[in-house]
């Protein structure tokens, strides 16, 4: 339209005010990058912030701007980098490309080079390093950081970006050329202050889940937390005792306000820019819910995620002593767990039946008795396996335990972008034996104590299961109970019959006493246990061995 055309003819380019900066091409991001998550907390370094420091401080892993989904004002801050000793691996790759290091570690505004639609633009605190995929502006002729970002995230630079680049691809020079409207003198003075309202509204969203490393404690926990104490401070007990059901709805509540307080704000700084720009005629500042990248409350992920929480606790990865990470490839410290203890081993079994006393169901028990109160765990139970979708006439521990033989493990996968910590080691179709290891506690003795202290002991207990059902068969009168015995028996025998060939490759593996390298990624180390680890369609073995090459390859 003419008033486009005039937005274009009337302003300079966004370039006259911000520098936009490509970033390193690794020359083989699966070898030099990783998801945090992966190696041990102890070799990332969050708190460098000028590039000189990494000679001498022998820490190989930094965060790294690298893109991801779309995402405005805060978050996609998952990638680390290998950069020890100044990068020096990756400037010896025949394939690296290391571009505008003079800028790494300062604050910036990054956003991501593809997209799957629309443009989002982050801030980006000190101590990132960045990639090609992850390009970050610097601002210049002193404008305010907030300004910028604030354009880069409103309706009207998402429509001039349709103009200057009609494909998914955003690159440097489609976005120094937006025409840009900056006079301070008629920016609203309260600007700034509601674009650091955005970011930190965004930042407090990411952060309330376990995949960012500044995550504290689960949200239903830490309410129940702020429940307690608010007793202790009043001297007595509230009127109720605050189950997960109430927890979720005062969630509910919170995340709802922050959302809509978030929408308003940005439709807000839309309707500046539509106004700054004069086309009132052309844009409105209203923003779908579908592009606030906040998340609401959701009863179905939040139990879950809040029984994923629960398993960290229980490997020791959290603590409900106190906030944050707590072992992530460390030495392991007890002590560090005395309200809620972690297990022993790091391995939790899971099985159809309650066969071991750190059982993954009565582990779970004891931690909602601890988070909450003893006496709301039946209603508790009952919330949990209700929001798990229970079958009828099934108990509510029944339903978990299904859930946990079932779904738990695609569900951490698809959360942990096929990248788990927690690892499924399982005998097969028939789920005789189940458990999970955390990867940041495995031991060069962890498949012993599989197979000594679990599997072995599993084949016992299924024998006696199994003379058990053959004696309450050949007693049994009605036809009924006769057919249930009679599949319950088959089932136990395929269960043995699969164990055993389970315990076999378990004690091949186990005799080896593999260890392993965190800094070598999960996909590596992974495969190395082919076999004897849970693979589906939402995991696959040949796609981990494709991302593990250089390392297999290297061997």
């Amino acid at each position: 339209s003419d008033t486009i055309k005039q937005v274009f003819a009337k302003n300079i380019p966004i370039g006259e005010f911000l520098k936009i900066k490509a970033g390193m091409s690794t020359g083989d991001n699966k070898q030099f990058q990783r998801i945090w998550w992966e190696v041990s907390i102890s070799q990332i370094s969050f708190n460098t912030f000028e590039i000189i420091e990494t000679k001498d401080n022998q820490i190989r892993w930094y965060p790294c701007s690298s893109g991801g989904s779309f995402r405005k004002w805060f978050g996609n801050n998952e990638s680390i980098v290998d950069w020890e000793n100044n990068g020096m691996r990756i400037k010896q790759h025949k394939s690296s490309a290391v571009r505008n290091s003079s800028f790494y570690f300062k604050e910036g505004i990054t956003y991501s080079k593809i997209s799957s639609g629309l443009f989002s633009a982050r801030i980006v605190k000190p101590g990132f390093l960045f990639d090609d995929t992850g390009r970050t502006g610097f601002t210049i002729k002193e404008t305010p950081k907030e300004i910028i970002l604030s354009f880069l995230c409103s309706k009207v630079s998402q429509n001039l970006l349709k103009i200057l680049t009609p494909t998914l691809s955003f690159t440097t020079k489609e976005i120094l050329n937006l025409p840009f409207l900056l006079n301070l003198k008629l920016t609203p003075p309260n600007l700034e202050k509601a674009v650091n309202s955005l970011i930190l509204l965004s930042r407090q969203d990411w952060d309330n889940f376990e995949t960012s490393w500044d995550f504290q404690k689960h949200p239903l926990v830490q309410l129940s937390i702020n429940n307690y104490q608010l007793s202790i401070n009043n001297s007595e007990l509230l009127d109720k005792p605050l189950t997960i059901e109430r927890a979720f709805q005062q969630w509910e509540q919170q995340s709802e306000t922050a959302f809509n307080q978030l929408k308003h704000l940005e439709e807000e700084n839309n309707k500046h820019w539509i106004e700054a720009y004069g086309l009132q005629d052309e844009l409105t500042p209203e923003v779908p819910d579908d592009q606030i990248t906040i998340r609401k409350a959701d009863l179905s992920r939040d139990i879950r995620s809040l029984l994923s929480y629960a398993v960290g606790c229980m490997m020791g990865r959290y603590s409900l002593d106190r906030p944050g990470l707590i072992h992530a490839g460390q030495p392991f410290d007890p002590s560090q767990h005395q309200t809620f203890p972690a297990d022993s081993d790091g391995i939790i079994p899971i099985t159809d039946r309650p066969y071991f006393p750190d059982d993954i169901i009565t582990q779970l028990i004891q931690f909602l008795k601890t988070a909450y109160t003893p006496d709301t765990l039946p209603q508790n139970l009952e919330y949990i396996a209700n929001a798990l979708t229970r079958k009828a006439n099934e108990t509510p521990r029944d339903c978990i335990r299904r859930y946990f033989l079932t779904q738990f493990t695609s569900d951490h996968i698809k959360t942990y972008k096929k990248r788990p910590i927690y690892w499924l080691f399982t005998s097969g179709k028939k789920r005789a034996f189940n458990a999970l290891v955390y990867l940041h506690r495995y031991q060069e003795d962890t498949l012993a104590r599989l197979r000594t202290d679990y599997v072995l002991e599993l084949q016992t207990k299924l024998d006696s299961e199994i003379q058990r059902t053959q004696t309450d068969l050949g007693n049994a009168t009605h036809t009924a109970s006769k057919k249930q015995l009679a599949k319950r028996l088959k089932d136990l025998q395929g269960q043995q019959l699969e164990l055993r060939d389970y315990q076999a490759k378990l004690q091949h593996l186990a005799d080896q006493r593999i260890q392993l390298d965190l800094d070598d990624g999960v996909a590596y180390n992974y495969t190395r246990f082919k076999g004897l680890v849970y693979e589906g369609s939402d995991l696959k073995m040949k796609d981990l061995e494709k991302a593990a090459k250089w390392k297999i390859d290297l061997d």
